[in-house]
């Protein structure tokens, strides 16, 4: 359904740097890339990963283009999930968690190669959605929702992985490799909670503004239910 794509695009195998270094060339003009994989199910790159694309960008003069539109606002227990690696992105696209579930999406530039005006669109600075995302935001620093994400989010890990199953995540941003993630996720609907899946991943994203009761609810329809 997004046919035709982007032309003169190439697809490197996420992680590898190595493979990233080959494929640039001095016709490439930027990197795209998630901080961690969201619809591919909840993949998160080595340590340092972002940190030698970063610098792969810079040594070889191609923009850095990070995609949080999954990440953002606070779901990995930081505010925008690089902060994890302690780099800064040329380009951050963002979205979602910017609208709290109005839509609307922001590009970001720190790099010196766009004018204001440059990027436009038919929709772009409508007022209500504008006036929403100021809302969420400034609800976001003042409730400490990105504390809680990175609070919350440590301690379903602890207690999933206890429980012996195979979980990786940041903050708020889960995956449970499963069986059948279709199956796990309609068992999960019977007990009161909603997931969505990404093949044999049980993708877990609760909302920011949840209570450790949530997560101990959460928890408990994990044990009520075969994985």
């Amino acid at each position: 359904p997004f046919l035709p794509l982007v032309p003169e695009m190439k697809f490197v195998e996420y992680n590898d740097v190595d493979a990233l270094e080959r494929s640039i060339t001095d016709k490439t003009a930027a990197v795209i890339v998630e901080p961690i994989q969201g619809e591919s199910g909840v993949i998160i790159p080595d340590d340092n990963y972002l940190k030698e694309v970063r610098e792969l960008t810079e040594e070889r003069e191609v923009l850095l283009i990070l995609d949080e539109i999954q990440t953002g606002f606070g779901r990995t227990g930081k505010m925008f999930a690089f902060q994890h690696s302690g780099i800064e992105p040329d380009i951050l696209c963002l979205a979602k968690g910017l609208g709290g579930g109005f839509p609307i999406g922001a590009t970001l530039f720190s790099c010196n190669d766009f004018e204001p005006g440059e990027h436009g669109g038919t929709f772009i600075g409508n007022p209500l959605a504008c006036a929403v995302a100021n809302t969420v935001v400034r609800v976001i620093m003042e409730k400490k929702l990105v504390k809680n994400s990175e609070r919350l989010g440590s301690y379903l890990l602890r207690e999933l992985r206890e429980r012996d199953l195979s979980v990786r995540g940041k903050g708020l941003m889960i995956g449970i490799d499963v069986l059948d993630g279709k199956r796990s996720v309609l068992d999960l609907i019977e007990k009161g909670i909603l997931t969505i899946y990404s093949r044999n991943t049980v993708r877990v994203l609760p909302p920011l503004i949840i209570e450790k009761k949530h997560a101990d609810q959460f928890l408990s329809a994990v044990e009520d239910i075969e994985l």
